[in-house]
């Protein structure tokens, strides 16, 4: 049987307007001299703002370091800052949606009032932004579905923990309430943006080891309520098979003030944790302590606080609640970030005066 390429019934108005825009494209692409490529996708295929856990960034701000993006790692952390001391920082109450999920509600609207003509085209979009004061961000954080639809939740589990701290810490001097926390760091720290000529397609970060830019070492401080650090540092750095060879200890610098240790992924494991405290806690504290750490599993142990694991001392755990720990934890609110921006103005300064250092 033959098919017949007659259509059964004549184009509509907006299917001829497609093929039209469609038309055009290809005209334009076929007669441009040069080419700039852009994508943007979303996973919202309808209104419901909770049906994913995450969404891509906005166009023109993607990690390939495209020629549209201008914001510098100065003003990355100031707005950093800023966000850290926000208020609604901690527990978001929407999806923050895309220019594309923009255009697309627009679609729908001007469908529904029968706006044929309506294209949600870039120079409305532009406009509307400019109207409404929106702008594209940067996605800086990433959270789940359960935490969008939970803030509630959340900010109940920071006030229980509140009243539970205020009410132990009372028998407790400044000097003897004790925070402690993992600080993931790179080995190789490289920067998520670089210069490059416009119009410039793909933009390529150089580093010395592909496998050096996740997580590579852990270094885990305790300061207490008085501001002061507490014992040494502890540090585990990443070597195979949990455990360093006779090159590495040949050449390792040891001060006395950091304990050294490794694990294959340069993470800490439950016995890492052990280790942490028998030769960094109860060696540097009285005959009693409050101690604040997160709900990481390998830590929550209570017989790992226990008096006969802690050479005698009475030593209590508060447990600072999951998604909480940017507001309560002092560590992550101070300390840290302090850290990290440490490490990173050493490889800046190293970078800057060409210092040969491995």
């Amino acid at each position: 049987k033959s098919l017949s390429l007659v259509p059964s019934s004549p184009p509509s108005q907006r299917e001829c307007q497609v093929a039209e825009n469609l038309y055009e494209t290809i005209e334009s692409v076929k007669n441009s001299p040069t080419y700039s490529y852009k994508e943007e996708t979303t996973l919202d295929v309808d209104d419901n703002p909770f049906d994913y856990t995450s969404s891509d960034e906005e166009e023109g701000h993607h990690d390939n370091h495209s020629e549209s993006e201008e914001e510098t790692d100065e003003d990355e952390s100031k707005s950093e800052k800023e966000k850290r001391h926000s208020p609604t920082s901690t527990a978001p109450t929407r999806r923050r949606p895309s220019t594309l999920d923009l255009q697309r509600w627009a679609l729908k609207a001007a469908k529904e009032l029968h706006m044929e003509a309506f294209h949600a085209a870039h120079g409305w979009v532009n406009n509307f932004k400019a109207r409404y004061h929106v702008i594209s961000r940067r996605v800086t954080n990433i959270v789940t579905r359960h935490k969008i639809e939970n803030p509630d939740e959340i900010l109940k589990a920071e006030n229980d923990f509140l009243d539970s701290f205020y009410k132990s810490s009372s028998r407790f001097s400044p000097s003897e309430i004790l925070n402690t926390d993992q600080v993931g760091v790179e080995r190789e720290l490289y920067s998520k943006r670089t210069l490059s000529a416009e119009g410039e397609k793909k933009v390529f970060g150089t580093v010395r080891f592909k496998n050096a830019m996740p997580h590579s070492y852990t270094s885990q401080p305790t300061i207490s309520l008085e501001g002061k650090l507490v014992g040494p540092m502890y540090l585990c750095l990443q070597e195979p098979k949990d455990k360093m060879g006779e090159l590495v200890k040949r050449g390792l610098f040891e001060p006395e003030n950091v304990v050294i240790t490794c694990s294959s992924s340069g993470k800490l494991t439950s016995s890492l944790v052990r280790y942490w405290r028998d030769n960094c806690l109860p060696p540097f504290v009285g005959n009693k302590c409050l101690l604040l750490s997160d709900s990481w599993p390998g830590q929550s142990g209570e017989d790992l606080y226990s008096e006969e694991g802690c050479d005698g001392k009475k030593l209590q755990r508060l447990e600072i609640p999951p998604k909480t720990t940017s507001d309560l934890q002092p560590l992550d609110c101070y300390t840290n970030p302090q850290i990290k921006n440490f490490i990173k103005k050493c490889y800046q300064r190293v970078a800057l005066d060409e210092l040969d250092v491995d």
